[in-house]
């Protein structure tokens, strides 16, 4: 980040202060998209992985401390990953709020410098610490990097589609040293934030909605056998169990619901079994697998999933129909 290769003759990690402040703060406080209600961390990967900013509010004085780094801070020693997502582990865990939309941007120039020589080593490293991330925040979490100049950057691209596998907005934006390059990167990583909290706006109060707190598993890696009971809880209309399991449709046409004579779909089903862990989630709805269960507690019949809300809001008082009744 030293090297004065960047437009300008400026060097790179003056290039990245001057886009940060103006692109990324500046900007989004002119239109409102940012306030004194956001707060932004700065976690060097360099040197000590300190914190150089730590819940600081999106404000001019902000603003004016990024600026400042561009005469009092320029990055020393080697790019350690590990240390630097640790503390953005415990930034981003801080803050238990489900309201909140996150987002966690790393800016680097080059390959990780944890493990010399064994760059697999650091991938495997790197992305387990983002995939403990990602599996708790899921799509209000945006995981992203920059990737400035011309060095090797395959682990910053395995810990992206890591997160994205747990239903994080994900991104990588390679950008040159031009100004304007990376001017149109931090605008983008700008749009992406404002989706997300759009996302949590109940249109009707204009109040963020607060996520329920569930727990991911990767789109690509699902086990979805039996044996791990752990993961899979399930329900029975036999004597011996608790649960009353029913089918039920609502008739649009008639404006209620209906209850079928056939409460499953398999002749021989006894019950379902749900699985604990989400793997995939939309604008408003959590999906698990659901499977149905005969009497010997095996799966049979089609794969099923099982979709739900997102929203703590929607598990009120009320009748816990009347969600899916809007669908």
């Amino acid at each position: 980040m030293r090297n004065t290769d960047a437009s300008k003759s400026i060097t790179r990690s003056d290039l990245v202060w001057l886009s940060l402040a103006v692109d990324y703060v500046g900007k989004r406080l002119r239109t409102g998209e940012a306030t004194s209600k956001d707060f932004f961390s700065l976690v060097e990967l360099g040197g000590d992985q300190k914190y150089l900013l730590r819940y600081e509010p999106m404000d001019w004085i902000l603003y004016n401390s990024i600026i400042d780094f561009l005469r009092s801070h320029q990055p020393c020693g080697e790019g350690n990953y590990l240390p630097a997502i640790d503390k953005a582990q415990s930034l981003l865990s801080y803050n238990r709020s489900g309201k909140c939309a996150l987002q966690l941007i790393f800016l680097s120039d080059g390959a990780p410098s944890d493990f010399k020589g064994n760059q697999d080593m650091c991938k495997y490293e790197a992305c387990n610490r983002i995939a403990a991330l990602a599996c708790r925040f899921g799509s209000r979490l945006t995981v992203g990097g920059f990737a400035v100049g011309k060095g090797q950057f395959s682990t910053l691209e395995e810990m992206v589609k890591t997160a994205e596998e747990y239903n994080c907005e994900g991104f990588l934006m390679k950008a040159s040293l031009r100004v304007e390059d990376l001017s149109s990167a931090f605008c983008q990583m700008s749009t992406l934030i404002t989706d997300t909290k759009t996302t949590m706006t109940d249109f009707k109060t204009n109040s963020q909605r607060t996520f329920r707190d569930l727990i991911r598993e990767p789109k690509s890696a699902i086990r979805v056998y039996i044996e791990d009971e752990a993961l899979w809880k399930v329900y029975t209309n036999l004597p011996s169990s608790d649960a009353n399991v029913v089918r039920v449709f609502f008739d649009k046409d008639k404006y209620r619901w209906t209850y079928p004579e056939r409460t499953f779909e398999s002749y021989s089903a006894v019950g379902i079994a749900v699985r604990d862990y989400i793997f995939g989630e939309g604008k408003e709805r959590a999906v698990r697998r659901v499977r149905e269960v005969n009497s010997r507690g095996q799966f049979i019949g089609t794969p099923l999933v099982g979709k739900e809300t997102l929203f703590q809001e929607d598990l009120g008082p009320q009748d816990v129909r009347a969600f899916h009744k809007n669908f």
